[in-house]
């Protein structure tokens, strides 16, 4: 049951969560392909800015580029005489006289360096004079430039979150086109899903009342012996089969209903019994309940609450009762219960380094008759015997 109706919440949700992502999409379609074909014209990537920077500088500055370029070649390797001329007469001069002194070898040295260093520089220099410059070009770089910094502005962000910006538009377009498919196939496994939990939340629903019938017939024994003779008990289960009713639990709207006393109306079980009347039949219902699932231990909390006297004694004897099948544990302050019990516990809480702390003892033979006559109200001769007559009343029972 829980689970068909998980699975019917999710799909639903996932539902609902599309249809919006494709109206926000249908809406925005438009400025999508727009934006995503301007970036896609720019063609984002790492360092884009920072390359086209340095490529408009360059262009804006070919001209003295080329000349500066143009001179020291010609200063270099083409001018009458240039440095590399110059640069040979000195390695000619150099050379024969090299081996026969340490300075002059060393600066032979640096001189054949220094030549190969200008052979290869020269290579760069005729590279930008000849260079042509494209007047077209340099503008389609600047404008590319302009516009990547304003889509950078524009959407707060670098290079690379254009790039997840084109890739989340990319995505979004493509819900736009695929969400009818996407929806159809939603809304039939959200159908089927809402046929599966009907069929449970039905089956569930017949359960119950058939659950119902035999716990009210469980019950009645149980409220005869807590002396609830007229009590009549009955379940109200309505089905509300509409989606906004359903839970995990099912579609059922279930009301406890009693009939306190022959020829008195139905009412709601909070509405109509006193506070021992209410206590007593939480112990007839758990008493079918553990009746019927025998848990090894149950446990009851003053359950016997707003009831003494006679009432006392049925219930003692109901949690006696119990008591033979299973462990049963009972917190009460009431003598007749008590007296029913195999064993008494007594619990008294002490302070100790300024904690209080719950002491749990087992009372023997005498102190369980002490014990009763102090639940009796006193400790005198009178109470003591009372309290010795509860126990033989609760033996023989």
């Amino acid at each position: 049951m829980e689970q068909a109706f998980r699975r019917w919440q999710s799909l639903k949700e996932k539902l609902n969560c599309l249809r919006q992502q494709k109206n926000k999409a249908v809406e925005q379609a438009e400025w999508m392909r727009h934006e995503l074909e301007q970036l896609k014209a720019l063609a984002p990537r790492a360092g884009l800015a920072e390359q086209l920077e340095d490529t408009v500088e360059k262009g804006r500055r070919h001209a003295q580029l080329q000349q500066a370029a143009a001179q020291a070649l010609a200063m270099l390797d083409e001018a009458e005489p240039n440095a590399r001329f110059l640069m040979g007469q000195a390695m000619h001069a150099l050379r024969a006289m090299s081996d026969y002194d340490d300075d002059l070898a060393r600066a032979y040295e640096l001189v054949v360096q220094a030549d190969a260093l200008l052979e290869e520089a020269a290579p760069s220099l005729r590279l930008v004079r000849d260079t042509e410059f494209d007047e077209e070009t340099l503008q389609a770089d600047e404008e590319r430039r302009m516009a990547l910094h304003e889509a950078m502005r524009r959407h707060q962000t670098d290079e690379e979150g254009l790039i997840r910006l084109m890739e989340r538009l990319e995505s979004d377009l493509s819900l736009a086109e695929t969400a009818d498919w996407e929806e159809s196939r939603l809304e039939e496994e959200l159908h089927e899903a809402e046929r599966a939990y009907l069929a449970l939340a039905n089956q569930l629903h017949e359960q119950r009342m058939q659950a119902a019938d035999k716990l009210m017939h469980l019950m009645r024994p149980h409220l005869d012996a807590l002396a609830l003779q007229g009590m009549q008990v009955r379940f109200h289960i309505l089905a509300q089969p509409s989606p906004e009713h359903w839970t995990t639990h099912g579609f059922d709207r279930i009301h406890l209903e009693v009939m306190a006393n022959p020829g008195e109306p139905w009412r709601a079980l909070n509405t109509t019994i006193s506070g021992g009347e209410l206590s007593r039949f939480v112990l007839a219902l758990k008493g079918c309940h553990a009746m019927q699932n025998a848990p090894p231990i149950a446990v009851f909390d003053e359950v016997d609450t707003g009831v003494g006297g006679e009432i006392g004694w049925h219930i003692g004897r109901v949690l006696s009762a119990m008591g033979q099948t299973r462990q049963v544990l009972v917190i009460s302050h009431l003598p007749q219960v008590a007296a029913c019990a195999d064993h008494h516990v007594h619990i008294e809480k002490q302070t100790q380094d300024q904690r209080t702390v719950s002491r749990l003892r087992v009372l023997n033979a005498d102190e369980r008759v002490d014990e009763l006559a102090r639940m009796l109200g006193g400790g005198d001769a009178r109470a003591l015997e009372h309290a010795h007559a509860m126990l033989r009343a609760a033996r023989a029972t």
